[in-house]
C-alpha cells in the first residue's frame, strides 16, 4: 500500500514539474482571423449572337488514303458568335453526345481544340491551320480566362482518320455555355 502512495506522489510531482516547465516556456498564443477571398474583376457579362452556330466548312470530304485535317469556323452566319459586353473572367462548359469517343472538354476526340478568337483578328487571319489554329483554347474544367470587351468567334480543329465504312457520317452536335464566377 505504501508503494502505491509513493508511486502516486512521484507521478503527481513529475506531472507538476512538466506543467511548470511548459508554462514557463509558453509566453502567449495568437489567433489569425479568417479572410474573405474574392475572384478578380467585377461582374463580367457576355451575350450570344445566335442560338445555333454556323460551321464553315459545313461539309468535309474524307480521303481514302490519308487523314483529313483542318480547322472550321464557328460563327453566327459569318459574324461574331458572342460578344463580351463587360470585360472580366469567364469559363465554359461544353456538353455533347459523343459517348465513349469523348475527349478533352466533352468534344469527340477527332475535334480538338476548340479555340476562341477576337472577331477582328479572325477577319484578318481566319482560323489558321490544324497545325496552328488561331486564338486561345476555350477554358473548361475550372480554368478561367480574362476576356476583353469585344466580339469573338470559335475555331474548331479536326483530325479525321482516312475513310472506312465505319467512318462518322457527321460531326456530333455539342453546346458551349459560358459562365462568370
Amino acid at each position: 500500500m505504501r508503494l502505491s502512495i509513493r508511486l502516486i506522489f512521484v507521478s503527481i510531482l513529475i506531472a507538476t514539474i512538466f506543467a511548470g516547465v511548459y508554462a514557463i516556456n509558453m509566453l502567449f498564443t495568437q489567433t489569425v482571423p479568417q479572410a474573405t477571398v474574392k475572384p478578380p474583376g467585377g461582374s463580367p457579362t457576355a451575350v450570344s449572337n445566335c442560338s445555333t452556330l454556323t460551321m464553315s466548312p459545313d461539309i468535309i470530304t474524307l480521303s481514302i488514303s490519308s487523314p483529313t485535317l483542318g480547322v472550321m469556323n464557328l460563327t453566327c452566319s459569318g459574324g461574331p458568335a458572342f460578344a463580351v459586353t463587360t470585360a472580366g473572367i469567364f469559363t465554359a462548359t461544353i456538353g455533347g453526345n459523343c459517348g465513349s469517343d469523348c475527349g478533352p472538354h466533352n468534344i469527340p476526340l477527332e475535334y480538338y481544340p476548340l479555340n476562341y478568337i477576337a472577331y477582328s483578328d479572325w477577319q484578318s487571319r481566319g482560323c489558321g491551320t490544324r497545325a496552328s489554329p488561331s486564338g486561345e483554347e476555350v477554358p473548361t474544367s475550372g480554368n478561367f480566362v480574362s476576356l476583353a470587351k469585344g466580339d469573338y468567334v470559335y475555331c474548331l480543329a479536326y483530325f479525321l482518320a482516312q475513310y472506312t465504312t465505319s467512318s462518322h457520317a457527321s460531326i456530333p452536335s455539342f453546346t458551349i455555355t459560358w459562365n462568370a464566377p
